[in-house]
């Protein structure tokens, strides 16, 4: 089982299912990733992303500062793939409050979301 906890939601994933849960609610599935298989999740504050096991990457929810990696601002209702990493594969994925870092199996990091802090890492706060 994959689990991922945050202040607004879980997710999880068994062999078969991928569940959410917003705390205080009964989990629910989600069903538009029925036959994806998943190799790791993790919950941000308001959104979540996934990696699959060929290397994709799936985010949904509040779209806040360019979280979901989409490059926009725009919520997703649901699983969306990232269409921004066509070459790389993506094996490890992190959500934080407003932003997210993928790891690529070459070692690689992308980064996208909120940075007034530098929390993405790129030298600058812009």
């Amino acid at each position: 089982t994959k689990v991922s906890v945050s202040l607004t939601h879980t997710v999880y994933c068994t062999q078969s299912t991928l569940k959410i849960c917003f705390h205080g609610e009964s989990p629910l599935d989600v069903s538009r990733m029925a036959n994806i298989k998943v190799n790791h999740v993790s919950a941000g504050f308001n959104f979540t992303v996934i990696s699959t096991t060929d290397g994709k990457v799936y985010s949904w929810g509040k779209g806040d500062h360019g979280c979901l990696g989409h490059g926009d601002t725009n919520p997703r209702m649901e699983p969306t793939m990232i269409q921004s990493t066509p070459f790389s594969f993506i094996c490890y994925v992190s959500a934080g409050h407003s932003h997210t870092a993928l790891t690529c199996n070459d070692g690689e990091v992308l980064m996208c979301g909120h940075n007034s802090k530098g929390q993405l890492g790129l030298g600058h706060t812009e």
